[in-house]
């Protein structure tokens, strides 16, 4: 019982964090008129250890962000001139790209939370009553539960004026299966820039 009852409260603090992947803050360029709409073809690139992180995050990136978007790992040229920013900036204009969606980590940390204890009080009434179930009455202690957060930086450019039109930054606390945290994500981003009036609807 006493095993259950941890679980369970277990589960209602996960819960009561809301969603894994939250909007920390954004940016939308005053100046720049630009927006995503008038992007005609725009490459989308995930830095990721993981090859298998990157292609899901671009794949599920690119198909929230529309048609128009294209994941990187898809694109020839990001593979041959990696590394060299220069010559893969020139190949992309070159192919017909005039906006790039960039995202990477930025930071990550652990945060503790205590969860406190729970008591079982008996009901109010006689003293024979109270007395006998006052007696019985438990107490549930606290614990402490440690959360993984990682902060992730999503940055839109115009490649053919060469500026930083978007840019936000997303919390997600403790990621779990990666499909499922990836689709979150993307959508966070996407709907964020709606919001901003960068994706007009």
């Amino acid at each position: 019982m006493k095993k259950l009852l941890t679980a369970t409260l277990l589960l209602c603090a996960f819960a009561s964090c809301g969603p894994a992947t939250q909007i920390e803050k954004s940016w939308l360029d005053p100046v720049q008129t630009t927006r995503f709409n008038n992007f005609k073809k725009v490459l989308v690139v995930v830095f990721a250890q993981s090859e298998t992180s990157r292609r899901v995050a671009e794949e599920m990136l690119a198909k929230e962000l529309g048609p128009s978007a294209v994941a990187s790992y898809n694109y020839s040229s990001i593979s041959s001139k990696a590394g060299d920013a220069d010559a893969i900036a020139d190949a992309l204009k070159k192919d017909g790209f005039d906006g790039a969606i960039v995202t990477r980590l930025i930071d990550k940390e652990k945060e503790t939370t205590y969860v406190p204890g729970r008591v079982s009080y008996p009901f109010y009434g006689g003293f024979r009553g109270y007395y006998r179930f006052g007696y019985g009455a438990y107490v549930e202690p606290g614990y402490y539960i440690e959360d993984k957060i990682y902060y992730v930086e999503t940055n839109a450019y115009d490649l053919l004026a060469e500026k930083l039109l978007w840019s936000g930054v997303t919390r997600t606390t403790n990621p779990g299966q990666l499909n499922k945290v990836l689709q979150g994500f993307a959508t966070v981003v996407v709907d964020q820039m709606k919001k901003d009036g960068f994706i007009k609807p």
